[in-house]
Order: C-alpha cells, then sequence, then structure tokens
C-alpha cells in the first residue's frame, strides 16, 4: 500500500481509499467502508492508517466480511 486517506461515500458515512502500487507501474485504487478498515488495521495489528502503509496488499484480504 502506498497512500491511505478517508474519503467520503455517497451515504455521509466515511470511508478509506487506499492506493496499491505494483512493481510495474500500475496503480490501482481500493475503497474500504469502516468495518473492513477495522478488520485490515486489526489483522496488521497497527493503530493508525499510516502504519498501514508500505504493508503487502494481501493484508486487505481481510477486509471480507468473515459471515459471507
Amino acid at each position: 500500500m502506498s497512500a491511505i486517506q478517508l474519503t467520503p461515500t455517497h451515504d455521509g458515512e466515511a470511508a478509506c481509499a487506499v492506493e496499491l502500487t505494483f512493481p510495474g507501474g500500475g496503480r490501482s485504487m481500493v475503497q474500504l467502508d469502516s468495518a473492513g478498515l477495522a478488520r485490515v488495521m486489526a489483522q496488521a495489528d497497527v493503530h493508525n492508517l499510516s502504519g498501514l502503509v508500505g504493508l503487502t496488499w494481501t493484508v486487505l484480504l481481510s477486509a471480507r466480511d468473515p459471515a459471507q
């Protein structure tokens, strides 16, 4: 993950926009809702958004709802 910022959603909730940068130079943006972000931060054992910068994109897999 190369950058992270808070962003509003259409329904007025806060979400997190995560920028992924790939070795070939490609970039992608992923948006996490608050519940997904909480799962990612717990899995990565970080306590603020900046702690996620530099981690591999695979930590985002923990954003999936375990109930689904």
